[in-house]
Protein backbone atom coordinates (compact mmCIF):
# COMPACT_ATOMS: atom_id res chain seq x y z
CA UNK A 1 0.00 0.00 0.00
CA UNK A 2 1.22 3.35 0.44
CA UNK A 3 1.69 6.16 3.41
CA UNK A 4 -0.99 8.43 2.18
CA UNK A 5 -4.12 5.89 2.60
CA UNK A 6 -3.89 6.62 6.19
CA UNK A 7 -4.40 10.46 5.50
CA UNK A 8 -7.75 11.12 7.34
CA UNK A 9 -5.77 9.76 10.49
CA UNK A 10 -3.74 12.88 10.39
CA UNK A 11 -5.44 15.55 11.49
CA UNK A 12 -6.58 13.40 14.67
CA UNK A 13 -3.23 12.42 15.26
CA UNK A 14 -2.29 16.32 15.07
CA UNK A 15 -5.02 17.55 17.14
CA UNK A 16 -4.00 14.56 20.04
CA UNK A 17 -0.31 16.77 20.01
CA UNK A 18 1.62 14.30 17.70
CA UNK A 19 3.96 15.49 15.32
CA UNK A 20 3.18 12.95 12.12
CA UNK A 21 6.12 11.31 10.01
CA UNK A 22 4.74 9.13 6.99
CA UNK A 23 6.35 7.15 4.05
CA UNK A 24 6.55 4.70 2.27
CA UNK A 25 8.00 1.81 2.18
CA UNK A 26 10.67 0.56 -0.52
CA UNK A 27 8.49 -1.09 -3.91
CA UNK A 28 5.38 0.48 -2.39
CA UNK A 29 3.33 3.80 -3.22
CA UNK A 30 5.84 6.30 -4.60
CA UNK A 31 9.30 4.75 -3.69
CA UNK A 32 11.21 3.24 -6.24
CA UNK A 33 11.53 -0.58 -6.47
CA UNK A 34 10.00 -3.61 -6.93
CA UNK A 35 11.39 -6.07 -4.36
CA UNK A 36 11.54 -5.65 -1.04
CA UNK A 37 11.66 -7.92 2.11
CA UNK A 38 10.90 -7.92 5.19
CA UNK A 39 14.41 -6.73 6.49
CA UNK A 40 14.63 -4.08 4.30
CA UNK A 41 10.80 -2.56 5.11
CA UNK A 42 12.19 -2.98 9.09
CA UNK A 43 15.73 -1.24 8.02
CA UNK A 44 13.73 1.61 6.77
CA UNK A 45 12.03 2.02 9.41
CA UNK A 46 15.10 2.45 11.57
CA UNK A 47 16.51 4.91 9.19
CA UNK A 48 13.05 6.75 9.45
CA UNK A 49 13.51 6.57 13.52
CA UNK A 50 17.25 7.43 13.32
CA UNK A 51 16.31 10.98 11.65
CA UNK A 52 13.20 11.34 13.70
CA UNK A 53 14.13 9.81 16.88
CA UNK A 54 11.86 7.50 19.68
CA UNK A 55 8.32 8.29 18.45
CA UNK A 56 5.45 8.69 21.02
CA UNK A 57 3.10 6.03 18.81
CA UNK A 58 3.90 3.80 15.56
CA UNK A 59 1.50 2.43 13.77
CA UNK A 60 2.18 -0.23 11.01
CA UNK A 61 0.20 -2.34 8.40
CA UNK A 62 0.34 -5.51 7.36
CA UNK A 63 4.06 -6.12 6.52
CA UNK A 64 4.83 -2.93 7.76
CA UNK A 65 3.22 -3.99 11.12
CA UNK A 66 5.61 -7.17 11.43
CA UNK A 67 8.40 -5.10 10.19
CA UNK A 68 7.76 -2.56 13.10
CA UNK A 69 7.49 -5.08 15.62
CA UNK A 70 11.16 -5.86 14.71
CA UNK A 71 12.25 -2.88 14.68
CA UNK A 72 11.49 -2.22 18.22
CA UNK A 73 15.04 -2.21 20.22
CA UNK A 74 16.75 -0.66 22.99
CA UNK A 75 18.25 1.94 20.25
CA UNK A 76 14.78 2.89 18.61
CA UNK A 77 11.40 1.90 19.88
CA UNK A 78 8.66 3.62 20.15
CA UNK A 79 6.37 4.29 23.52
CA UNK A 80 3.43 2.50 21.99
CA UNK A 81 2.67 0.48 18.95
CA UNK A 82 -0.32 -0.24 17.24
CA UNK A 83 0.16 -2.63 14.25
CA UNK A 84 -2.93 -3.65 11.80
CA UNK A 85 -2.94 -6.92 10.35
CA UNK A 86 0.45 -7.90 11.03
CA UNK A 87 1.11 -11.06 9.34
CA UNK A 88 2.39 -12.57 12.45
CA UNK A 89 3.63 -16.23 10.94
CA UNK A 90 5.75 -16.29 8.02
CA UNK A 91 5.51 -19.03 6.84
CA UNK A 92 1.64 -19.06 6.97
CA UNK A 93 2.34 -15.64 4.66
CA UNK A 94 4.40 -17.60 2.71
CA UNK A 95 1.96 -20.35 2.24
CA UNK A 96 -0.67 -17.51 1.38
CA UNK A 97 1.58 -15.82 -1.34
CA UNK A 98 2.30 -19.30 -3.28
CA UNK A 99 -1.57 -19.92 -3.53
CA UNK A 100 -2.19 -16.32 -4.44
CA UNK A 101 0.35 -17.01 -7.71
CA UNK A 102 -0.37 -20.01 -8.16
CA UNK A 103 2.81 -22.07 -7.08
CA UNK A 104 3.07 -25.75 -6.64
CA UNK A 105 2.56 -26.99 -2.81
CA UNK A 106 6.12 -29.29 -4.40
CA UNK A 107 7.92 -25.66 -4.36
CA UNK A 108 7.14 -25.19 -0.54
CA UNK A 109 10.58 -26.00 0.40
CA UNK A 110 12.11 -24.53 -2.42
CA UNK A 111 10.25 -21.03 -1.79
CA UNK A 112 11.18 -20.91 1.82
CA UNK A 113 14.89 -21.51 0.92
CA UNK A 114 14.93 -19.25 -1.29
CA UNK A 115 12.91 -16.78 1.25
CA UNK A 116 15.34 -17.34 3.56
CA UNK A 117 18.34 -16.81 1.59
CA UNK A 118 16.88 -13.31 0.69
CA UNK A 119 15.75 -12.63 4.42
CA UNK A 120 19.29 -13.89 5.39
CA UNK A 121 17.17 -15.83 8.23
CA UNK A 122 14.79 -18.86 8.77
CA UNK A 123 11.26 -17.64 8.51
CA UNK A 124 11.13 -19.09 11.78
CA UNK A 125 13.30 -16.18 13.58
CA UNK A 126 10.62 -13.85 12.20
CA UNK A 127 7.15 -14.98 14.09
CA UNK A 128 6.25 -11.18 15.30
CA UNK A 129 4.21 -13.21 18.16
CA UNK A 130 7.92 -13.52 20.03
CA UNK A 131 8.64 -10.29 19.98
CA UNK A 132 5.12 -9.04 20.84
CA UNK A 133 5.36 -11.09 24.02
CA UNK A 134 8.77 -9.89 24.65
CA UNK A 135 8.25 -5.94 23.63
CA UNK A 136 7.20 -4.29 27.10
CA UNK A 137 5.49 -1.97 25.56
CA UNK A 138 1.44 -1.15 25.19
CA UNK A 139 0.40 -2.72 21.79
CA UNK A 140 -3.49 -2.30 20.04
CA UNK A 141 -3.47 -4.82 17.68
CA UNK A 142 -6.26 -4.37 15.06
CA UNK A 143 -7.56 -7.13 12.77
CA UNK A 144 -10.85 -7.14 10.39
CA UNK A 145 -11.71 -10.67 11.23
CA UNK A 146 -13.06 -10.99 7.42
CA UNK A 147 -9.87 -9.83 6.54
CA UNK A 148 -8.76 -12.15 3.17
CA UNK A 149 -5.49 -11.41 2.52
CA UNK A 150 -3.74 -11.94 6.15
CA UNK A 151 -6.90 -14.14 7.61
CA UNK A 152 -8.02 -13.38 11.22
CA UNK A 153 -6.92 -17.11 12.27
CA UNK A 154 -3.07 -16.36 11.65
CA UNK A 155 -3.40 -13.49 14.44
CA UNK A 156 -5.42 -15.01 16.65
CA UNK A 157 -3.29 -16.35 19.10
CA UNK A 158 -1.11 -12.86 19.23
CA UNK A 159 -1.15 -12.50 23.29
CA UNK A 160 -3.23 -10.25 24.83
CA UNK A 161 -2.44 -9.24 28.06
CA UNK A 162 -3.93 -6.82 30.31
CA UNK A 163 -6.83 -4.24 29.60
CA UNK A 164 -6.84 -2.35 26.46
CA UNK A 165 -4.14 0.54 26.83
CA UNK A 166 -5.47 3.96 26.43
CA UNK A 167 -3.80 5.66 23.29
Amino acid sequence: SFALRFSPWIARLRAAGLAVVTFDQPGHGCSTGDFCTLQDFTATILAVGRAHGNPTLAIGHSMGAAALTLAQSEDWHAQRIVVIAPPADLEAAADRFMRFVRLGRHLRSRFLSWLAHAEGKSVHEFHIRQHLRTLGLPCLIVHDMDDLEVPWATASYLPVTGAIPDF
